[in-house]
């Protein structure tokens, strides 16, 4: 079936029309739903990983990862797992578009800026947990 959606996928830049061999065309509903299962597979890959996925302590849809931990060494532990993932399934973690949601006064950990709060899956998160739940009721 997805090979059917995507089997002779034209794309078009100004007057030139081009067919695709490989990938998907931009804006495909598949996009998302492809990148989630190969990116289950790549946190599957590590027993860390697994771990903090199993708490639901990292959540994940396409290119959105949220990282949730209240030890310091754990979330450079989890950083360095991402990182490395690039080695086998070709994914990187770009730490200048990562934040790490923090109520320390730190100002980054492993080169990623501490914020406290943040945006995932368009749902606004705060440290704070009064200023969460003023956030939740607006």
């Amino acid at each position: 079936m997805i090979e059917k959606l995507h089997k002779d996928s034209i794309i078009e830049v100004g007057s030139s029309s081009v067919i695709a061999e490989m990938g998907l065309p931009q804006g495909s509903v598949l996009s998302p739903v492809l990148f989630n299962v190969y990116l289950e597979e790549a946190l599957g890959s590590s027993e860390l990983l697994k771990k903090v996925r199993s708490r639901g302590d990292l959540l994940a849809f396409a290119d959105d990862m949220l990282i949730m931990s209240n030890e310091r060494e754990e979330i450079e532990r989890t950083i360095h797992e991402l990182a490395c993932l690039h080695m086998s399934f070709n994914l990187r973690l770009n730490k200048k578009k990562s934040e790490i949601l923090t109520a320390d006064r730190v100002e980054e950990i492993a080169g990623i800026r501490c914020v406290r709060t943040v945006k995932y899956l368009g749902v606004r998160v705060n440290v704070d947990i009064k200023e969460q739940r003023r956030v939740a009721k607006e």
